[in-house]
């Protein structure tokens, strides 16, 4: 089952905010983590344009 637009935008939101701690150290340890849910958004979006135009 995909999950509705809510949540996409929230675990986009907090793909922002992990991000928004720029440092280098930081997106190490999250590299993984970061580039699933990217991916994962990403795939959602694909199949709902009508919810981000």
């Amino acid at each position: 089952m995909s999950p509705g637009p809510e949540r996409v935008r929230d675990a986009f939101a907090g793909l922002q905010a992990t991000l928004d701690d720029t440092s280098t150290e930081n997106l190490e340890a999250h590299r993984t983590e970061l580039t699933g849910v990217r991916d994962r958004i990403d795939s959602w979006m694909q199949g709902h344009p009508d919810d981000y135009r």
